[in-house]
């Protein structure tokens, strides 16, 4: 597991595009568990030494962990961990707490990700589109 992991920070296009959470699929209750600490851990790690893009990467890596293991209460704390500057896995993190009918963790997703980052309008949009209303911010916006 471990490997695979860090094998993803580095080749995510060739092993993620179109299939982000195939690759997490057999990573059920602890092992979920344990991949979202290596992951956090290994963010940690490659941020320590300037590769923000892998750590980046690993951290959106961490949302398809939980949406292939179905894990919709870790939804909520991986999209403010996030916040707003890469729209793909919070779209997706929405999308598979809908399909799961849980509109409300759907809600709650976007507005934890609604902070100061590249992709904040077009996310407030998608929520809009996906939702039916815009979501409430998680905290005010800074002045």
């Amino acid at each position: 597991m471990r490997g695979l992991c860090e094998l993803l920070a580095w080749e995510n296009w060739g092993l993620l595009l179109h299939a982000e959470t195939r690759p997490f699929a057999q990573l059920r209750g602890d092992l979920a568990e344990h991949a979202e600490r290596f992951m956090l851990s290994l963010a940690d790690e490659l941020r320590a030494h300037r590769l923000r893009y892998e750590a980046d990467q690993t951290l959106q890596n961490v949302a398809y962990v939980h949406i292939a293991a179905g894990r919709l209460t870790r939804f909520v704390p991986v999209a403010e961990r996030l916040g707003s500057d890469h729209w793909m896995p919070i779209v997706a993190l929405a999308e598979a707490a809908i399909k799961r009918r849980r509109h409300d963790i759907a809600r709650e997703v976007f507005a934890a990700a609604d902070q100061p980052g590249l992709q904040r309008d077009y996310l407030r949009q998608r929520g809009i589109e996906l939702l039916g209303a815009s979501p409430s911010p998680v905290r005010p916006s800074p002045p």
